[in-house]
């Protein structure tokens, strides 16, 4: 049998009021496993959409996963851009923490997080931020240590 690895995985959505009349909402998938308890990633996709209005922006991101990092409950990933519907941004690295609060909300435990960390030029996996509640979805971090 394998070896116990560090994984996250979830799926979901995060909607957030910036100002008055103007809300962002972001919609998400992944899945990101580690080697062991190392942070290189033996496989992993994520799929992420943000629209937000007044402005209206809308960004579309979706690529594998080559960097996993899990400490206690929170996890942080990263991933080569290979789809967008900003080309400038393919070939640059998407940058996602998440924390996995036990289970769905109903149970009294506080909601899931997640952040799309932004982009940068080199994949790094940096210490998991808090991020925003999820208003949908769950999200599950596997600590193999």
């Amino acid at each position: 049998a394998d070896p116990p690895h560090n994984f996250t995985t979830g799926g979901g959505k995060v909607a957030v009021t910036l100002i008055p009349d103007s809300t962002r909402v972001e919609k998400f998938a992944f899945s990101a496993h580690a080697i062991g308890s190392t942070t290189g990633a033996r496989n992993g996709h994520y799929v992420y959409e943000q629209t937000q209005t007044q402005p209206t922006v809308r960004l579309e991101l979706e690529g594998s996963v080559d960097c996993v990092r899990v400490v206690d409950y929170r996890a942080s990933f990263v991933g080569p851009i290979e789809k967008s519907n900003v080309p400038n941004l393919v070939g640059l690295f998407a940058n996602f923490d998440v924390v996995d609060n036990d289970q769905p909300p109903g149970n009294g435990a506080d909601p899931d997080q997640f952040l799309f960390a932004g982009t940068s030029s080199i994949s790094t996996c940096g210490l998991p931020l808090p991020g925003n509640p999820l208003t949908r979805g769950n999200i599950v971090v596997n600590n193999a240590q």
